[in-house]
């Protein structure tokens, strides 16, 4: 018989062990647990996260079980939507194989550490084939100023995957500072990983991702990029590309001057309230309140996208990115109603089998969403995706998500859901 529970803990009422040994009696409270096999952790940086994670760590070994998990930008749970707390999910079936794979240096070569990662899957799994199967990513964020790693993490994935499993999960989040993303296994807490979950099943696994952007606001080919920016889309600079399809100026977009005198107090007024408030540092960002409903979409095949967020207009009228394009592919300014992209939870859910139960489910979502929706978008999200679900859900929000697209082969997006959901029967 397969059970599972999920609990969860706010860092505001309670920290380090003390909260640890709470969230594991929580969890261990809701059900009548033989012997845990597994355990998924996603957690706020506003705990000690090196005595915190260490220690849940700790007590699910003691437990006979194996976890994994990461920070945060926000977390989800049967709770709903919350911000600098914990969430545990323990997971007992005999239904359920689960193999773990880690690698560390992911800003060195992060090809190699998706490499090396599934490696250790295919040096560690059991012999026995199970019909269902997927592969569950954790990865560090990518750091400012930095190619996007979690690109190159897929790659050594995809290139040395001999099976043609789906590929589902998400970079961490953190404070909203983008500099330090940590990743946990067991008792092991890094900074720099690419954890891998192999999840192997006789019972039905289903796939969802989806990001709400259904029509377009302009769309040209790339013709000038740069390291982590696109400088030139159809001949124009690629902030006033966007700017015009969006009917506005540079100015209304960007939160750069470019009067050399005023450039530094500029700079360092970001500095200050990125560094002592990370949420309204996003909320004051001018490009992600329109990126929010307008995202920039990369075309990767005749049917399919990768939503891509700007995350700031360059001195010379580029757009920053955190993600991977090349020249001449064609790019799309994507647009969302704001209810369609609230629903994506749900509708990344909705080919869910009706005459089968979900047991639980897993998701990866946008710290766009999380900061930029109101409170009660956010309650209507999580809301709509936990009836659609009807099962524990656990989840957490962070700087990227990895699952297939309409192509059906997994990317990495920006400002999506991506996730799975095992059912409790055999159909």
């Amino acid at each position: 018989m397969a059970r599972v529970s999920e609990a969860f803990v706010d860092s505001r009422k309670t920290d380090g062990k003390e909260a640890a040994e709470k969230l594991v009696e929580r969890a261990l409270r809701k059900q009548d647990f033989d012997s845990p096999d597994f355990a998924f952790l996603f957690c706020s940086k506003n705990f000690k996260i090196k005595q915190f994670a260490p220690h849940v760590g700790r007590k699910i070994e003691a437990l006979g079980a194996e976890m994994v998990g990461c920070t945060t930008a926000g977390e989800i749970s049967n709770h709903g939507a919350t911000t600098k707390c914990a969430t545990l999910m323990l997971i007992e079936s005999e239904e359920i194989e689960f193999t773990v794979g880690k690698s560390n240096n992911i800003y060195e070569n992060p090809e190699k550490t998706g490499k090396r990662a599934l490696e250790q899957i295919k040096h560690s799994q059991k012999d026995g084939k199970k019909p269902n199967n997927l592969i569950f990513a954790l990865t560090a964020a990518g750091r400012p100023k930095r190619k996007a790693s979690e690109f190159g993490v897929l790659k050594g994935i995809t290139k040395n995957l001999e099976e043609d499993i789906p590929i589902v999960g998400g970079s961490a989040g953190d404070d909203l500072r983008g500099k330090r993303t940590y990743q946990f296994h067991n008792q092991d807490v890094s900074q720099d990983s690419a954890i891998l979950v192999k999840i192997s099943s006789n019972l039905p696994i289903e796939v969802g991702h989806e990001h709400g952007m259904d029509g377009v606001r302009g769309s040209g080919v790339i013709n000038e990029t740069g390291e982590n920016e696109i400088k030139e889309i159809k001949g124009e600079k690629a902030a006033r590309f966007y700017a015009d399809n969006l009917d506005q100026e540079i100015r209304d977009i960007s939160d750069i001057k470019t009067n050399k005198i005023l450039k530094p107090v500029v700079k360092a007024k970001r500095f200050l309230k990125l560094k002592y408030n990370g949420e309204s540092m996003l909320k004051m960002n001018k490009l992600f309140q329109y990126s929010v409903q307008n995202p920039l979409a990369a075309k990767i095949s005749k049917d399919s996208v990768r939503i891509i967020s700007p995350l700031d207009v360059t001195e010379n009228e580029g757009l920053e990115i955190s993600s991977d394009v090349k020249k001449s592919q064609v790019i799309n300014i994507a647009e969302g109603s704001k209810e369609d992209i609230v629903l994506a939870g749900k509708k990344a859910f909705d080919n869910l089998e009706k005459e089968n139960e979900p047991l639980f489910g897993v998701v990866a979502n946008s710290v766009i969403r999380n900061h930029m929706f109101t409170r009660n978008e956010l309650e209507k999200e999580v809301g709509e995706m936990r009836k659609t679900v009807s099962a524990p859900i656990i989840g957490f929000y962070g700087y990227g998500q990895i699952g297939p697209n309409d192509a059906n082969f997994s990317t990495f997006n920006n400002q999506s859901i991506a996730g799975f959901v095992i059912y409790k029967n055999e159909f």
